[in-house]
């Protein structure tokens, strides 16, 4: 795990950063995927979750705060020399009744032929029937 689920928005920054140094023996054409852990689900607990949030702020925060866990493991993985690039699932999925309708993967694609590294994360991301939804890093 890299945050602390019993602590919110508390980031397990030497795991993270072990990872990164293991990664960086990984072949070409690998996709990083990872949870927002205590960051992501602190805030859905208090806004909603899996079927839609209360209220647009609380889709607002829940977005916001799965970018921060992802900013910071993109942070390490610069660091640590990877050419990782961050793709949001929020820009690239749309759901239905929590289930994937649509997605745009093209832009990841390409990254995997120039040679760059996506990092997808778990992110809040809109659905047509529940207005939002919970797109977490083990349905990617």
């Amino acid at each position: 795990m890299i945050t602390d689920k019993k602590a919110p928005y508390v980031a397990k920054n030497k795991v993270i950063e072990r990872l990164a140094k293991e990664l960086k023996t990984c072949p070409n054409g690998l996709i990083i995927a990872h949870g927002s852990g205590s960051f992501g689900h602190t805030s859905a607990a208090l806004f909603g979750g899996k079927k839609g949030y209360k209220t647009t702020i609380g889709i607002a925060k829940v977005a916001r705060d799965a970018m921060e866990i992802n900013r910071i493991v993109m942070d390490i993985l610069v660091n640590e020399g990877l050419s990782a690039i961050s793709f949001r699932p929020l820009s690239m999925i749309m759901a239905s009744k929590g289930k994937t309708a649509s997605v745009f993967f093209k832009t990841l694609e390409e990254a995997l032929k120039q040679g760059l590294i996506p990092v997808v994360y778990g992110d809040v991301i809109l659905d047509e029937k529940w207005k939002s939804t919970i797109y977490s890093e083990k349905q990617l």
